[in-house]
């Protein structure tokens, strides 16, 4: 007897970009914990991010892990896969967009602090802490844009699945 179950192809794509999620999320919760230990005030909305970090693992797991395996096929549901694909597309959306609107007050507050307009603040003028704590919260939006993207793609992946398996009783 198999433990693992042959995989359509639409699933290992699925798979290949959870696994891409999993990694782009490890590379973000360093960058969030440098972002977190620079020198300068933080607020909610990078540990949002952050904690984002540790609490998709577990959704991960589900949604890859459990249609691979004989023994766990059975909690698989279709319904389940899309609800959780969709909420953490909202969640990681609002994941990026807090952590780029922190970054783009401190810029703004910086460029006011030193009696520039707002439209010339960059990375040099963040009221946050150092440059580098600026730069590294840029690269964390950018990775948390691209998990998002991916969500949307896994999201659209599981509606399909929602279909094939309301046409078929089989998840594909």
């Amino acid at each position: 007897m198999r433990a693992s179950i042959p995989q359509a192809k639409i699933q290992k794509g699925k798979t290949a970009a959870h696994c891409i999620q999993s990694l782009l999320i490890f590379v973000a919760g360093c960058l969030t914990l440098a972002v977190l230990t620079k020198d300068g005030d933080n607020d909610g909305r990078t540990a949002y991010f952050f904690a984002l970090c540790f609490v998709t693992v577990p959704a991960l797991l589900y949604l890859v892990a459990f249609p691979m395996w004989s023994r766990t096929v059975r909690f698989v549901n279709a319904y389940a896969f899309a609800v959780i694909d969709i909420v953490y597309t909202v969640m990681w959306f609002a994941a990026f967009v807090a952590v780029a609107t922190w970054n783009s007050e401190g810029i703004k507050q910086g460029a006011k602090d030193k009696d520039l307009d707002e439209s010339d603040g960059n990375c040099t003028t963040f009221a946050h802490g150092p440059e580098m704590k600026c730069k590294l919260s840029e690269a964390t939006v950018g990775i948390g844009v691209v998990i998002c993207l991916l969500f949307v793609l896994t999201s659209i992946i599981s509606v399909y699945y929602i279909r094939k398996y309301r046409e078929t009783g089989q998840i594909p």
